[in-house]
C-alpha cells in the first residue's frame, strides 16, 4: 500500500459503515486522528493469514478478496469479497485472534485502517445500546469468516450457514477453564477460532491427555451424533476463542448435509489420533504454540556457567532471563533429526497474540515489523497490568532509570536486545547452547501435533557442514601440536634440543605468545559491549555465539602452548623459578583439560538426572525438601502403598552408592521411574492394583532423592575446576614475567 493521505482529506463517508455509524462526535474525532487512509493497486496483499491483527479496515473504493486454505484443502478458497462500505479484518476486535485469511485487492482502490485500541476506547465512550449493537455486528462478522474458513463451511448452502450463524455464540475461554467435563450432557459442539484445547481424562488423580485440538478443529460433535454424555474433559490450554453451536442447530444442519457431517467427523477423528502429551513431554503445549521467538537452552551441551544471564545483565543492568524452566525433549528441524533436551527459561517469548499488549492502558507495548514485542519506557506508567496479564510471568516491574518520568517504576522484559544485531545471551554463550526458535516452524513434534507444514528449520545453530569444517581444522591443529609435543619430548630426552638452543629459544617465544593469547581470552568474554554491534537493517544475520569460536581457539592455542613448552624445557621441574613456572603451567593445563572433558561429558549426564532445568543453588536443601514431600505424600495412603514405601521405596532411596549406580546406568529420570515401577509390579503380581493411588508420586520422589547426590557432584564439577585453572594460569603468567626478567638480566 502507498503512503497515508493527509488528514485534511479524511473521507467522512467511512462513518456510514454499520460498525462506525453510531459513534459520537468525540469518538469520530479520535478515529480520524488515529486512522490511516491507504491507497492500493490491484493484486496488492494487505495482510496474510495468521498475521497479527491490530486493526480493521473499511473499504472506500475498489474491492478486497479474502482467501484462506481450509482444513483438508490444498488450494486457497475465497471466503468473501469486501466492497465499498464493507469492513474486513474484524477479528482484530477480539483480543488474541490472528488474521483469518489473506486480504488481496482485486482492483485499484482505497481503505481506511482503524487501530483497534482507538476503536475500543471509542466504543467504550459511546456505551449503551449502540455499543452493544456494534459488538454484535462485529462478532457475527468474525463468526461468519471463521465458519466459512473451516471445513464446515465447504459446500454448505447459505440457508444452513445462516442457521449456524444465528445460533452461534462466540466465547472467550480463559486459560485452565473447563469447557465441559466427562459425564456432562452434550448440549453443544465447538469450533476453535483461536487457541488450544486439551481433551483429557482424570485417571487415578493423574491427567491422561487424549488429544489436542487447535484453530479450525471441531470437538464435542461425536457425543451429539451418538446421543451420549461427554467422554472426556475439555480444558482451554490458553486464552481461547470458541464458537459454540447448540446441539439442536447442529443436528438440523447435519441431517440435511450428510456429506458435511462426514467431513466434520473425519476432522474430529484425525484430531483424536494425535499423540498424547505424555509421549511428547509437553507440560505447556499452549506456550509452545503461541511463542514466536522462544528462548531455549540445549541442556545436553549447556555447561551451566550462567554467562547468558551475566551477558544480559551487562547490557540491561539486570538480567531479563531466569535460567530455571520446564524442559522438553524434541526434534529440531525435521522429525527424523536426533532429539534434543531443551530447557525453556523464563523470558519473553514475543507471543503471536501477546496478552500484555491487550491489557496495556497506555499503549506502551508495541510490536515491530519483525514481530518483536517491546516496551516504550516513555509511555509506561509502571502500573503492572502487563505483568499480571503474562501467563508465564515474563514481565517484571523495576525501578526506572533517570529522574524525569511518569512514574518511579517501569515494566521490563526481554526485547531481544532491541537495537543490537543479536541478543547478548545468544552471542555470549561459550558452548552455543542457547538460541531462539519459533516452535511451530522449528520443532518437528509441535508441527506434528498442530498439523502445520513441515518446513525446513532456519539456521538457528551452525549447520552440519560448518561444524565439520571447523572440526577438521581444529583436529588438524591439535594433531600437529600433539605430534610436535612428542617430537619435542623425545629430542629433550636425547639432549638434541635444550632451552638455550635455537629451537628451544624459538619454542620459548612461541610459548610466551601463546600464554598471552590464552590470557587474552578473558577480555572479550567479560567485556560484552566490545562485540555487541548495532543492528544493520540492510543485512539479515542468524544470531550466533561470538564466544564459541574464541573458546575453540583457546583450546587450540592451549595445546600449541603445551607443545612449545615441551620443546623448550621438556617436563622437568628444576628447583628454580623456571621449575615453579613449569609446575604452574602444567597445573593450568591439567585443570583446563579436565574442564574440557567435563564440558563434553557432564552436561548430558546431568540432564538425564533432571526433571526440569535448575540452578546450582536450587540443590541446597533439595534433599530435605524431598524427604518432607515423601513423608507428606505417604501419609493417609492405603496400607499397601505404605508397605511398598517402607519395604521398597525407602531402602531404594537409602541404598549406598545408589546415586552412583543410577549415574552409571545411563538411564534418565523417567526411565528410572519406569524401571522401579516395573520392579514393584513384578512383586505385586497384578494384586492390589486398585489400592495403589499415590504410588506414582512417591516413586517420583524417591528417584529424585537417589539422583540428588550425583546432580550435586556433576554441577559442582562443572564449576569447581575453573577457579584452580584461573589461579594456576595467573601464577604461570607472573612466573613467566619473572623468568623472562631473570634471563634478560643474566
Amino acid at each position: 500500500m502507498s503512503a497515508a493521505r493527509e488528514l485534511s482529506s479524511f473521507p467522512h463517508e467511512v462513518f456510514d459503515s454499520p460498525v462506525l455509524r453510531e459513534l459520537d462526535p468525540l469518538s469520530r474525532e479520535a478515529i480520524i486522528a488515529a486512522a490511516t487512509v491507504r491507497d492500493f493497486e490491484a493484486d496488492k496483499v494487505l495482510y496474510e493469514d495468521g498475521d497479527v491483527s491490530e486493526s480493521f479496515f473499511v473499504v472506500l473504493s475498489g474491492s478486497i478478496e479474502l482467501q484462506t486454505t481450509r482444513r483438508g484443502e490444498d488450494a486457497r478458497s475465497t471466503i468473501r469479497v469486501a466492497r465499498v462500505g464493507d469492513t474486513f479484518g474484524e477479528e482484530a476486535t477480539l483480543p488474541g485472534l490472528a488474521r483469518r485469511a489473506r486480504a488481496t485487492a482485486t482492483t485499484m482502490g482505497a481503505v481506511v485502517e482503524v487501530p483497534i485500541a482507538v476503536f475500543r476506547r471509542a466504543m467504550g465512550r459511546s456505551g449503551g445500546h449502540e455499543a452493544e449493537r456494534e459488538k454484535r455486528y462485529l462478532h457475527r462478522s468474525v463468526t461468519r469468516d471463521i465458519v466459512h474458513s473451516s471445513a464446515l463451511g465447504r459446500g454448505l448452502e447459505e440457508e444452513y450457514l445462516d442457521v449456524l450463524l444465528d445460533a452461534a455464540e462466540l466465547r472467550r475461554i480463559a486459560r485452565g477453564t473447563h469447557i465441559y467435563n466427562a459425564g456432562d450432557s452434550a448440549e453443544a459442539f465447538y469450533l476453535i477460532a483461536e487457541g488450544l484445547v486439551q481433551l483429557q481424562l482424570d485417571q487415578d488423580s493423574r491427567i491422561s491427555v487424549q488429544a489436542y485440538v487447535s484453530r479450525g478443529d471441531f470437538f464435542g460433535d461425536k457425543e451429539i451424533a451418538e446421543c451420549r454424555p461427554r467422554g472426556t474433559d475439555a480444558v482451554a490450554c490458553g486464552d481461547t476463542w470458541c464458537i459454540r453451536i447448540p446441539a439442536e442447530s447442529f443436528r438440523y444442519v447435519a441431517q440435511n448435509n450428510t456429506q458435511v457431517l462426514a467431513r466434520l467427523r473425519r476432522v474430529a477423528d484425525d484430531s483424536e489420533m494425535r499423540p498424547p502429551a505424555a509421549k511428547q513431554g509437553f507440560d505447556d503445549l499452549y506456550r509452545l504454540k503461541t511463542a514466536r521467538s522462544l528462548l531455549v537452552i540445549d541442556q545436553d551441551s549447556c555447561v551451566r556457567c550462567g554467562h547468558c544471564a551475566w551477558s544480559c545483565s551487562e547490557v540491561h543492568g539486570d538480567s531479563r532471563l531466569v535460567r530455571r524452566g520446564d524442559t522438553v525433549r524434541v526434534s529440531l528441524g525435521h522429525s527424523d533429526a536426533a532429539p534434543s533436551t531443551l530447557s525453556m527459561p523464563n523470558t519473553c517469548q514475543h507471543c503471536r497474540n501477546a496478552a500484555c499488549m491487550v491489557d496495556c492502558p497506555t499503549g506502551a507495548i508495541g510490536r515491530d515489523i519483525r514481530g518483536e514485542v517491546f516496551i516504550r519506557e516513555e509511555l509506561c506508567t509502571g502500573c503492572g497490568s502487563c505483568a499480571k496479564a503474562c501467563p508465564w510471568e515474563n514481565i517484571s516491574i523495576a525501578p526506572r532509570s533517570g529522574t524525569l518520568s511518569l512514574s518511579p517504576t517501569v515494566a521490563v522484559k526481554c526485547d531481544l536486545c532491541r537495537g543490537y544485531e543479536a541478543p547478548a545471551c545468544v552471542q555470549g554463550c561459550p558452548t552455543e547452547s542457547i538460541f531462539r526458535v519459533d516452535p511451530e516452524r522449528d520443532i518437528a513434534d509441535i508441527r506434528t501435533l498442530l498439523r502445520t507444514s513441515d518446513a525446513k528449520s532456519p539456521a538457528t545453530r551452525p549447520s552440519v557442514r560448518e561444524i565439520s569444517v571447523q572440526s577438521v581444522l581444529v583436529a588438524l591443529l591439535l594433531v600437529a601440536s600433539i605430534g610436535l609435543t612428542g617430537v619435542g619430548f623425545a629430542m629433550q630426552r636425547t639432549g638434541a634440543w635444550y632451552p638455550s638452543s635455537t629451537v628451544g629459544t624459538l619454542a620459548a617465544a612461541c610459548a610466551g605468545v601463546c600464554m598471552v593469547l590464552l590470557a587474552g581470552y578473558a577480555i572479550p568474554k567479560r567485556m560484552v559491549r566490545l562485540w555487541m554491534r548495532k543492528v544493520d537493517t540492510s543485512m539479515v544475520r542468524v544470531p550466533r555465539s561470538r564466544i564459541r569460536p574464541l573458546l575453540t581457539m583457546h583450546v587450540v592455542v592451549g595445546v600449541l602452548a603445551c607443545a612449545a613448552a615441551v620443546v623448550h624445557a621438556g617436563v622437568r621441574l628444576p628447583s628454580s623459578p623456571a621449575g615453579a613456572l613449569n609446575l604452574a603451567f602444567w597445573i593450568s593445563v591439567a585443570t583446563g583439560g579436565l574442564g574440557g572433558l567435563l564440558y563434553f561429558f557432564a552436561p548430558k549426564r546431568l540432564t538425564r538426572l533432571e526433571r526440569s532445568s535448575t540452578l546450582p543453588e536450587d540443590l541446597v536443601g533439595c534433599r530435605q525438601t524431598l524427604l518432607d514431600d515423601l513423608y507428606r505424600q505417604s501419609s493417609g495412603r492405603e496400607e499397601l502403598v505404605k508397605a511398598i514405601t517402607a519395604k521398597v521405596l525407602v531402602p531404594y532411596a537409602r541404598m549406598p552408592l545408589g546415586s552412583l549406580w543410577l549415574l552409571a546406568s545411563g538411564r534418565t529420570i523417567a526411565e528410572e521411574r519406569a524401571h522401579l515401577r516395573a520392579r514393584i509390579d513384578r512383586m505385586l503380581e497384578s494384586r492390589g492394583a486398585d489400592r495403589l493411588a499415590g504410588l506414582e508420586q512417591l516413586i517420583e520422589i524417591v528417584v529424585d532423592l537417589r539422583a540428588v547426590p550425583s546432580r550435586r557432584v556433576l554441577s559442582a564439577s562443572l564449576r569447581g575446576w575453573l577457579p584452580i585453572h584461573i589461579v594456576a594460569a595467573a601464577m604461570a603468567s607472573v612466573l613467566l614475567a619473572v623468568h623472562i626478567a631473570l634471563v634478560l638480566l643474566w
